[in-house]
């Protein structure tokens, strides 16, 4: 069960980590090109990138369960280790 609980929190942190990414390149992009990031530089963007919404939202829904449930010292770990 507790393998479960790290290949879902590490599922999640890359997905949002590749999404930060992009987000990232593009805003770089934009900044070479000389275009304004609000209105012209998030037209770079894919249209479904507001799923990341739902990606950081899963990840401290399974933070905040993963406290509840089984153990709130490893959750924090792992809270911490995410944002190193």
């Amino acid at each position: 069960m507790e393998k479960i609980w790290f290949i879902a929190f590490g599922l999640l942190w890359s997905v949002q980590f590749w999404l930060f990414g992009m987000q990232r390149a593009t805003l770089l992009i934009s900044r070479n090109a000389g275009i304004e990031w609000k209105g012209g530089g998030e037209l770079l963007l894919p249209s479904w990138y507001p799923v990341t919404w739902l990606i950081i939202i899963s990840k401290w829904g399974l933070l905040f369960a993963m406290a509840i449930l089984w153990s709130w010292k490893i959750a924090l770990g792992l809270m911490i280790t995410g944002y190193i």
